[in-house]
């Protein structure tokens, strides 16, 4: 794909270079029914050449000069692709024959490279396969920045700005925990064990989500500190937490109490209604309750009066 811009701008009509364009009726004459994408309208015109009007004819030509002007990669095309079509054929083309194209074609498609993936010849250089072991790519280009062009290191820091501001551990998860970034669990215990070596972004990142959460759930502390590997599967915290119920805070007590009890009321006073509207849904977890509050207009003045207390 490295030498698509190339490619558009060669064999695109400019459609639209002076105004309503000069191809406008040759377009309405000869291309009805064709897509109306410029490879598709190019196409369509070349076939047509011998009968356009003088006024597109001097459009594409011009085009065309200009074209083979800016892009040095024009008779290598005509010179080994001349029987295809597309950008995605050409493409190819120019990549199959890429031991014979032109110097100044060589040296215009490594500058657009350059250009569009300023880290590329960094990459290669300091974090192949071969070079980085079992590390991963970004861990180690986050390492060996300091080597890198002064290009690359602009552009990462351009990325890395707009990257941070979503994810501010992003980083320090590269840095620290580089094996265990898929797995959620593993990751904030691993975070949670690297805690001091941590950016303060991070650091205070990580604070706020904890108290947000813990505003939101009176558990959520206790679920931190003696559940940290099952508190991201609901199933094996429950477990967990009746496990530990002796060490939890009043507040998480009290809490687990009520939801009980709460739960208890609504399996006592919506027995017929789970019958008649959800027979047949899981048990597990709050798939009946959120069955029942999806039916919430249907349900018994008592069961509804259960599930809103």
């Amino acid at each position: 794909m490295y030498l698509l811009s190339f490619l558009i701008a060669i064999f695109s009509l400019n459609l639209y270079a002076q105004g309503p364009h000069a191809c406008a009726g040759d377009v309405q004459k000869y291309c009805q029914g064709i897509p109306k994408t410029r490879a598709a309208l190019n196409e369509c015109l070349k076939k047509n050449e011998s009968k356009l009007g003088p006024s597109c004819k001097a459009v594409r030509e011009s085009f065309l000069k200009e074209s083979r002007e800016k892009n040095k990669c024009h008779q290598d095309i005509e010179k080994f692709c001349a029987d295809k079509s597309g950008v995605t054929e050409l493409n190819q083309c120019l990549k199959n024959n890429e031991a014979k194209l032109s110097k100044g074609c060589i040296e215009q498609k490594n500058a657009r490279v350059k250009e569009k993936m300023p880290c590329k010849a960094d990459q290669e250089k300091f974090c192949s396969d071969d070079k980085r072991g079992k590390m991963s790519v970004t861990h180690c280009m986050l390492i060996n920045n300091e080597k890198f062009s002064p290009e690359c290191k602009s552009a990462r820091a351009e990325y890395e700005k707009k990257l941070l501001v979503r994810q501010p551990c992003f980083n320090d998860a590269v840095l620290y925990c580089d094996d265990k970034k898929k797995d959620p669990a593993s990751l904030e215990q691993c975070l949670d064990e690297n805690n001091s070596k941590l950016s303060a972004t991070c650091t205070k990142h990580r604070k706020s989500i904890d108290d947000k959460m813990a505003a939101r759930n009176p558990c959520y502390k206790d679920a931190v500190k003696l559940c940290p590997q099952e508190r991201f599967k609901p199933e094996l915290l429950k477990l967990c937490l009746e496990k530990n119920k002796s060490k939890l805070s009043q507040l998480c007590q009290d809490t687990r109490n009520l939801a009980e009890r709460q739960q208890k009321n609504i399996k006592a006073s919506c027995v017929g209604d789970e019958k008649k509207f959800c027979n047949g849904v899981s048990k597990k977890g709050n798939a009946i309750v959120s069955c029942l509050k999806a039916n919430l207009g249907k349900i018994s003045f008592q069961c509804r009066k259960a599930i809103t207390d």
